[in-house]
């Protein structure tokens, strides 16, 4: 995603792929231009295409009826770990095995989990 473009978009130019000594390597090439330096851009690469939001949304709902809160053996937790561009909640996923769980919570970092404040850690 291009920090100054609302939205992802794929970069131009071709992408190339090959196997050397049992590793798998890809090749592309990227123009950064002058005006992303003196703005101080940070631009991301992707390997694939972005999951949809609705795919990811309709996926979260689709585990937390499978791992419902009384689930006996699994614990599935759904959080909030920031806000995306566009505003849409992206979620933090918690799998782990119900056997010695306590009631703990981590620290949260700065800027992230924006439903806890510094007052409620």
């Amino acid at each position: 995603m291009m920090p100054n473009a609302p939205k992802w978009k794929r970069c131009p130019g071709n992408v190339s792929w090959d196997t050397y000594n049992d590793s798998f390597n890809v090749t592309w090439t990227h123009q950064f231009n002058s005006h992303n330096r003196e703005r101080g851009d940070t631009t991301y690469f992707a390997w694939t295409y972005p999951y949809s939001f609705q795919d990811s949304l309709d996926q979260s709902i689709y585990l937390a009826k499978l791992f419902p809160a009384n689930h006996e053996t699994v614990y599935f937790h759904r959080e909030v770990l920031y806000y995306s561009r566009e505003r849409r909640p992206m979620e933090l996923l918690t799998f782990t095995g119900r056997n010695e769980i306590t009631s703990e919570r981590e620290e949260t970092m700065e800027g992230l989990f924006p439903e806890y404040s510094s007052t409620d850690e």
